[in-house]
């Protein structure tokens, strides 16, 4: 059952609350349905906030090293089509 329920929510055919739902009808040691989805909810939300400030300190870390962002910067020597005209 829980493969099912991670595949289903993954592939975005059921929701988080249907997901949890399921998972407290199969048996699994839920209390509380809905504090369960809100736990759920703040972890994803944090996990995503730590992959931005991941993802900002590496382009930080490039920009410092002199590199850009896009190919095709004038930076690199490029002709950049946005900027250039």
């Amino acid at each position: 059952m829980l493969d099912e329920v991670v595949t289903a929510y993954g592939a975005g055919v059921l929701s988080l609350d249907t997901a949890v739902q399921m998972l407290l009808d199969a048996g699994y040691p839920i209390d509380d349905a809905s504090q369960e989805v809100a736990r759920i909810r703040a972890r994803a939300e944090e996990d995503a906030a730590a992959r931005i400030a991941e993802a900002a300190a590496a382009r930080d870390g490039r920009r410092s090293q002199g590199q850009d962002d896009l190919v095709g910067s004038p930076s690199q020597g490029n002709r950049n089509i946005l900027t250039d005209g």
